[in-house]
């Protein structure tokens, strides 16, 4: 059976959405995520989500207007390490509204790699997955990231040149598959771990499935 990891962005998309259509498709697997629009107990809400299934922590500091580096991210961090499952945070500057008026909603500038490198150093025994690999600044990712080891990256978003530079500097064992689906296709970075992996089946299968399995505690 094949499953997929679907990603919060609260309060657009809560975790309490994402459970609720596991419940009704297995093969969903939720990530816990904290509503900084809400006064609530933060330790208290990710242990909930984790008892309810949820697998991993998503940050996205854009939409959320907390930059990784911000006091209330730190905290969540905090409270989200010892339930040992990774953290994917968003990386790379983004857009994300048209309309003038509701520009307000984000904060492009927080998807700088030097927030990301500040809140993994101050971190070194959580596991945190790179979103989209910095997106255009995947360059960056790779001069300020590739060196901790508890770092992972995903090739969503990147070309199969991309995608094989992020094989070669974080190695096979630190790269996963990912699609940003419903905003990105599948089936694209299907085919570009396939160009990318140059036809070596073992690492195309750390890429697919084998590395977030791991990451994720699932027995495969």
């Amino acid at each position: 059976m094949s499953v997929g990891v679907c990603m919060p962005i609260p309060p657009n998309v809560t975790f309490a959405d994402l459970r609720a259509a596991a419940n009704k498709d297995p093969r969903i697997i939720p990530f816990g995520g904290v509503d900084f629009t809400q006064a609530h107990d933060v330790e208290a809400s990710l242990a909930a989500d984790v008892h309810a299934g949820a697998k991993g922590l998503k940050l996205h500091p854009i939409l959320q207007g907390a930059a990784l580096t911000d006091r209330r991210t730190v905290e969540e961090v905090e409270a989200f390490a010892p339930h040992e499952f990774p953290i994917l945070m968003h990386t790379g500057i983004a857009n994300y509204y048209s309309e003038k008026a509701d520009k307000i909603r984000e904060k492009p500038s927080f998807g700088k790699i030097q927030y990301a490198r500040d809140l993994i150093k101050s971190f070194p025994k959580v596991t945190f997955i790179v979103g989209h690999a910095g997106l255009a600044e995947i360059g960056e990712v790779l001069e300020m990231l590739s060196g901790f080891k508890n770092v992972w990256v995903d090739i969503s978003f990147q070309n199969v040149l991309n995608a094989r530079q992020l094989i070669e500097t974080f190695g096979p064992g630190r790269v996963l598959y990912a699609s940003d689906w419903p905003f990105g296709e599948r089936n694209a970075p299907i085919r570009i771990v396939k160009k990318a992996s140059r036809g070596d089946k073992t690492v195309e299968k750390r890429i697919f499935y084998e590395n977030a399995a791991e990451l994720l505690k699932i027995s495969w």
